[in-house]
């Protein structure tokens, strides 16, 4: 079985809410960010996703900004795996066809990686995702 679902349960079912007890959103999914990447340098140094180092750095580009638009709908659902895991799901899509085929033109690229990363900065900022969630929120792990 290959797709989001998976992830969804640990990056946003288990991290996340624990790391925004502790954090600020914006903190909390850079972190839970930076975490994300690490788990795929693997798949791309083994050759399991390709393009080596370089197809790892590339997806740089648009894993950071995806993890903040998960964060974004993860607590505006009460957190929803459901909705993150659609949204994963999509993007994953996306992905397959526009960013990783060598026949779609670098236009095509480039506007989707300007589309997710303003996507974010609008997130981040409309959302004031610098502010922490109050402890009772659906979206935070109460110890």
């Amino acid at each position: 079985m290959r797709g989001p679902l998976r992830e969804e349960i640990g990056w946003r079912g288990f991290a996340l809410p624990r790391l925004q007890n502790i954090y600020s959103p914006l903190i909390g999914t850079l972190i839970l960010a930076l975490i994300w990447m690490l788990w795929y340098l693997p798949l791309h140094v083994n050759g399991i996703y390709p393009g080596g180092l370089e197809g790892f750095m590339g997806r740089f580009y648009w894993n950071i900004p995806l993890t903040f638009l998960l964060t974004w709908i993860y607590n505006h659902t009460r957190g929803s795996l459901l909705m993150t895991t659609l949204f994963h799901t999509s993007v994953n899509t996306m992905g397959t066809l526009i960013i990783i085929p060598s026949s779609i033109g670098v236009a095509y690229q480039l506007a989707f990686l300007i589309l997710i990363n303003s996507a974010a900065l609008i997130v981040i900022l409309k959302d004031k995702m610098w502010n922490k969630l109050p402890s009772k929120s659906p979206a935070v792990y109460e110890y």
